[in-house]
């Protein structure tokens, strides 16, 4: 996000942004500790999600699934992403 687009959102949505950030840094540090973690996927995926980057999310929300099927949490973020998305590369349902 370039500084302009930056300064255009409230003090509240760019300290989620910013949280959003570290979160990515942060849970793509305990993946790649721990490739099956299916926990860190799924916030991974949320804070992709935040910060507009819809496919990666998508793509993170399906690997925590290939790592743990049984998590609702995951299952439910998946589903609610695939049919409400805008994103036109993002299909509506898998």
């Amino acid at each position: 996000m370039a500084k302009s687009e930056t300064r255009n959102l409230s003090k509240t949505s760019q300290r989620i942004w910013l949280f959003s950030l570290a979160l990515i840094v942060a849970t793509a540090s305990a993946i790649g500790l721990r490739p099956d973690y299916a926990n860190a996927q799924n916030n991974l995926a949320n804070a992709l999600r935040q910060t507009g980057r819809i496919e990666e999310a998508v793509h993170e929300y399906e690997a925590a699934l290939k790592s743990e099927p049984g998590p609702i949490l995951a299952q439910n973020n998946l589903a609610w992403l695939l049919a409400t998305s805008s994103n036109a590369s993002v299909p509506r349902c898998r």
